[in-house]
């Protein structure tokens, strides 16, 4: 079912940003971004105007999954598209970059589920290029040493059928675990320290506020963990940046130490929903708004209700 979520996103993608006054007719990369730092490509498509209007085709090779597009709009800045993949209805929708004319971001939605999603002009024509990979700093390259090695030991001793072996890796991968519990963190912080502009310190701070019940950060430190995460939300445009705020202050509340600070960003995201928005999305920002401010100690007889 993934994998129908991003082919949608990548036929959505590719259309709008093609047809741009600024963005040139020609091959382009439609990916599926996940997180801060992964783009995996999942199309590549032609587009160009007939009759002077805008199209859109596969291009060669690539798999067209059964995927159709239509009513394609641009206004202003906005771009929309409404695309059926295996009997579902989706609507694209983005914004036209200032700073960028290459690239397109975005977000796909059936009213229920949010994608993030990517559109890069190709130079190499009709071929399909490879993302361009962010430089990794050293101090994440060795925190995924540190935590895929307690993993590691932990499926040998799975697979061994020795049972003194099994025991010593064991007791090994509990070490390693240990190594990693009391390493990571600070090799995470350092990243946010010297790397900020780095997509890998958006990955940093999201890693960092999903433990920050056993960190025990300032409030300083998650308010910039917060920011970083915020700010890499934003460019997919504002369902992705209320979805992934939702999620931020869902993770604050449900901590215990720092459910207090989920108030502000609750109640900004409370203010932000729309009635046009889907049910599911005003129930999760009315639940958090009530969480947020039961831990916070204030009471609101509206959202009370809610809660009862």
């Amino acid at each position: 079912m993934r994998r129908l979520w991003m082919a949608v996103a990548a036929v959505a993608l590719c259309v709008p940003a093609a047809f741009a006054d600024d963005l040139p007719d020609g091959y382009w990369r439609v990916s599926q971004n996940i997180g801060a730092v992964g783009e995996g490509p999942l199309a590549l498509v032609k587009v160009e105007k007939k009759d002077g209007k805008p199209a859109v085709s596969m291009a060669e090779g690539t798999p067209k999954n059964g995927i159709t597009v239509s009513d394609l709009k641009v206004d202003g800045k906005t771009v929309t598209l409404k695309l059926d993949a295996g009997g579902g209805k989706f609507t694209f929708e983005g914004q036209l970059g200032d700073k960028d004319a290459k690239a397109v971001y975005g977000s796909l939605s059936d009213g229920t589920r949010t994608f993030r999603a990517s559109l890069h002009a190709q130079e190499a024509g009709d071929k399909m290029e490879a993302p361009k990979t962010p430089k990794t700093p050293e101090q994440i390259a060795e925190a995924q040493k540190l935590i895929t090695a307690p993993l590691m030991l932990r499926r040998q001793a799975a697979q061994s059928k020795d049972a003194n072996e099994k025991a010593e890796l064991q007791t090994k991968a509990k070490e390693a675990q240990k190594e990693a519990d009391e390493k990571v963190p600070g090799l995470y912080r350092e990243v946010i320290a010297k790397h900020a502009d780095s997509p890998f310190a958006v990955q940093a701070a999201d890693n960092l506020l999903r433990q920050a019940g056993k960190l025990k950060p300032k409030a300083d430190e998650v308010a910039t963990w917060v920011k970083l995460i915020e700010a890499d939300a934003a460019k997919y445009g504002p369902k992705i940046a209320t979805d992934t705020a939702l999620q931020v202050g869902e993770t604050l509340v449900g901590q215990k130490e720092l459910a207090s600070l989920a108030l502000p960003m609750a109640e900004k995201v409370e203010k932000g929903v729309k009635d046009t928005d889907p049910l599911a999305t005003q129930a999760r920002a009315l639940k958090l708004l009530t969480a947020a401010e039961k831990a916070a100690g204030r009471t609101n007889a509206g959202t009370a209700s809610f809660a009862a």
